[in-house]
């Protein structure tokens, strides 16, 4: 059986002739979030966010010493008298290429332990593809609406990744966006969880994040059966 696609997309709707009404809804939405980040934001599944956090305190005792040197250099070269930068950054010149030489190498490693937690958990998936809508009942689903469950995504993804993990980041001035593409199976869970973008630490984060919730979404119904869907979801960093 080839599997649904179910896009979800953002829709923008303009204020209509009634403002009081719009209002009530557009607030309505936000409480639910906020309800949805408490309940769905437990993790219920800790093993993943354990090992996702060792790994980045392991490399943060490595790699902290370069990164303060690095905006130390940074600091002191702002400070100084535009005449005089120049000289300064010549003469730290080869500390400050070891200590990136040695920030990209073991970014590179962080990023594959990374990667390895992340495939061991598609590895001990299954898909179910379908199965029976009567037997709903035996399902607890924590979201049962996909347009819902995509901006708790958006949320859960940025603001953990603005709480815990942004300072292994720093260096990195710019935006992170990733598109997230995940399958929704007959037994409500998020599988084969695939992403896009720029920054792929980011994109494995954004992963082991959605991973760690472990969460029961109400599949797609066709002909009386919940079936596997598709989803993708957008996010953006800054």
């Amino acid at each position: 059986m080839k599997t649904t696609a179910l896009i979800v997309k953002e829709v923008y709707s303009t204020v209509s002739h009634k403002p009081c009404r719009y209002l009530i809804k557009k607030i309505s939405f936000f409480l639910f979030l906020i309800l949805s980040l408490n309940a769905f934001g437990q993790n219920k599944n800790p093993e993943v966010r354990i090992n996702v956090e060792q790994v980045y305190k392991k490399y943060d005792v490595k790699l902290r010493p370069y990164i303060n040197k690095l905006q130390n250099f940074r600091n002191i070269h702002d400070k100084l008298p535009s005449d005089k930068r120049l000289d300064y950054a010549l003469k730290i010149s080869n500390e400050e290429d070891e200590a990136l030489d040695i920030l990209s190498k073991g970014e590179k490693s962080r990023l594959e332990e990374l990667k390895k937690l992340l495939d061991n958990l598609k590895t001990s998936e299954h898909l179910v593809e379908k199965a029976v809508a009567d037997n709903h009942q035996n399902y607890q689903f924590d979201v049962v609406d996909p347009v819902p469950f995509s901006q708790f995504v958006k949320t859960l993804i940025i603001s953990e990744c603005k709480e815990k993990y942004s300072k292994y980041f720093e260096l990195h001035n710019s935006f992170y966006s990733s598109r997230l593409l995940m399958y929704i199976d007959a037994d409500g869970r998020i599988k084969d969880v695939r992403t896009e973008g720029e920054n792929e630490e980011f994109n494995v984060l954004s992963s082991l994040l959605l991973y760690s919730k472990n969460l029961k979404i109400k599949p797609l119904m066709e002909g009386g059966d919940f079936v596997l869907s598709e989803i993708e979801i957008r996010v953006r960093e800054y």
